[in-house]
């Protein structure tokens, strides 16, 4: 299975679990407040009183929402999306490609090599950014979902206000909290805004549930 297949599929499971629709339509969005163009990226919303030239993301668009930095490239990575949900899994005229351990033997059983298994793809894992319990994002990197958090908090405080934040992070957990911090470094107060990390399964395991 190439690169390209695996991260597929994993990225197919977690838009399944998120909204479920493995393959959604994508559209280019305002995903940074006060942006003049739609920099970011996210599912097509399927609420009828959504316009689809509005590209605003509401409580009811489905997630993710991704930034880009830029529309040029929101709107590249949106079509790109959109192409590759539309290709098939096998093209028409050609068999399905049996499955090959590490030996490049193909085995009849579809089973993995027993002697040269198939090694297991890594870990995904995705930043949840939430403030109180609801969550307003989901991210590939701890910045972005940094970031969107501390955009979120600034808009509590005045334009001539400038306050200085910090993050507490609990390693063991994949948890970080943002903090003010006042001049003198010594007090802390919460915001409500956190970044979590979670890992992505790429297996559904029974045992996990128990």
């Amino acid at each position: 299975m190439s690169d390209l297949t695996t991260t597929r599929t994993f990225a197919r499971e977690l838009l399944q679990t998120l909204n479920g629709e493995p393959q959604p339509e994508w559209r280019a969005c305002f995903s940074t407040d006060g942006s003049e163009e739609p920099t970011g990226i996210a599912p097509v919303c399927p609420d009828e009183d959504h316009e689809r030239a509005d590209g605003s993301v509401y409580g009811c668009c489905p997630l993710p929402v991704i930034e880009c930095d830029s529309y040029p490239m929101a709107a590249y990575l949106a079509a790109l999306l959109n192409a590759d949900r539309q290709e098939k899994d096998t093209r028409k005229g050609e068999s399905t490609p049996q499955p090959l351990g590490t030996c490049g033997r193909a085995l009849s059983t579809g089973k993995p090599c027993p002697e040269h298994p198939t090694p297991q793809p890594p870990a995904l894992t995705v930043y949840r950014a939430s403030h109180d319990s609801i969550v307003m994002g989901l991210y590939t990197t701890a910045t972005e979902a940094r970031a969107h958090c501390v955009a979120e908090e600034r808009h509590s405080w005045a334009k001539h206000e400038t306050p200085l934040f910090d993050w507490i992070e609990d390693e063991e957990d994949g948890v970080a909290e943002l903090v003010t911090v006042d001049k003198g470094g010594e007090t802390e107060s919460e915001t409500g805004y956190v970044v979590t990390a979670i890992e992505v399964a790429s297996t559904y395991d029974e045992e996990a549930d128990e």
